[in-house]
This record gives structure tokens, sequence and C-alpha cells, in this order.
């Protein structure tokens, strides 16, 4: 096979920085299972139930390994940068 065959030859740069979305979905997913395992497992009070008590957590867990991930994943993408 030729190059006319081919097509045209084009000069591509690979990303090797890691998909953020990933990274802070994750933490998500993390925050939120804590939150989960934290609100069964604790003791609730009675007066504001273990509805209220799960639906703080999971929103304040999840922000946290929300931004936790994000970290994460700056720190990934540095240490990339530094190598290449």
């Amino acid at each position: 096979m030729n190059e006319q065959q081919l097509g045209p030859v084009r000069r591509v740069r690979v990303r090797r920085a890691p998909r953020s979305q990933a990274f802070v979905g994750a933490g998500v997913a993390v925050g939120v299972l804590t939150a989960l395992v934290i609100g069964l497992t604790g003791t609730a009070d009675a007066a504001a139930g273990r509805g209220r008590l799960l639906a703080y957590l999971v929103i304040g867990l999840a922000l946290v390994g929300a931004t936790l991930g994000g970290l994460v994943a700056v720190a990934f993408e540095r240490s990339g940068r530094r190598r290449s």
C-alpha cells in the first residue's frame, strides 16, 4: 500500500492527562456510599429523623468526595506533565 491509498498523513498529539470527570464521579460515589454507611449504622435524632440525617450526609460527603476527586485528578495531571 502506498500513501495515496491510505490518505494524507496527519500528525496528532496524544493527550495523556486523566479524565477529571471520572475522578470527580468516583469521589461523589465514595462520598455517597460513606454517607449511607454512616447514616444507616449511626444513631439518628428522633426529632429530625433518619431521612434528614441521610440527606445532609449525602449532600455534604458527596461535595467533599467530588472536591477530593478533583484534587487527585489535578495532582495526576501535574505529575504527568513533569514526566513528558
